[in-house]
């Protein structure tokens, strides 16, 4: 009875932070920070088990495609790993970075996988800059923005409906 009573706690709030996603979704430029901090925290609590029991998820990926939250995974993906790096892991915070567009601290973020000491100085470029020239102002310095440096890949497969286009990593 007890540990029913707890996941009906983190399912509610599981539901009221998702709603406030939601509404925050008229103005994701503005919220973009505050949506990554949620998604995170839905993410590491594993919030995300608790919405329905009926409905197993395979993962955080899998619940979020079924969440309702108006914003493509990939995006999603690019302002959680946007807030990881910059907020959580340097210690900047949404003050510092609210007047650079989310694409350029994109740009920002693969500069900090490789070099975080470069880190102030491109933050300063990404603030007078267009996203184009900060791109290739990385480049210039010798970074790799493009490729992923990390020695351990894996091949993966991915399969493609043949109605309705979708893509999925395992064969359903």
């Amino acid at each position: 009875m007890e540990k029913n009573l707890v996941e009906m706690e983190k399912g509610k709030l599981l539901q009221e932070t998702v709603k406030d996603i939601v509404s925050k979704a008229a103005n994701l430029n503005k919220y973009a920070f505050d949506v990554a901090r949620q998604l995170s925290m839905i993410k590491e609590k594993k919030l995300w088990q608790y919405e329905d029991v009926t409905q197993p998820y395979r993962g955080f990926e899998h619940w979020y495609e079924y969440s309702g939250i108006p914003v493509k995974w990939e995006t999603a993906r690019q302002w959680i790993r946007t807030y990881s790096e910059l907020i959580v892991k340097l210690g900047y915070t949404p003050e510092q970075l609210a007047d650079i567009d989310f694409y350029k601290l994109r740009l920002v973020c693969s500069v900090a996988l490789r070099d975080p000491s470069k880190v102030p100085a491109t933050l300063e470029q990404a603030k007078v800059l267009s996203y184009r020239d900060l791109f290739l102002a990385i480049k210039q310095a010798g970074m790799d923005i493009e490729a992923c440096t990390h020695p351990e890949v894996e091949e993966i497969t991915s399969y493609k409906c043949k109605v309705c286009h979708q893509t999925f990593r395992n064969k359903i």
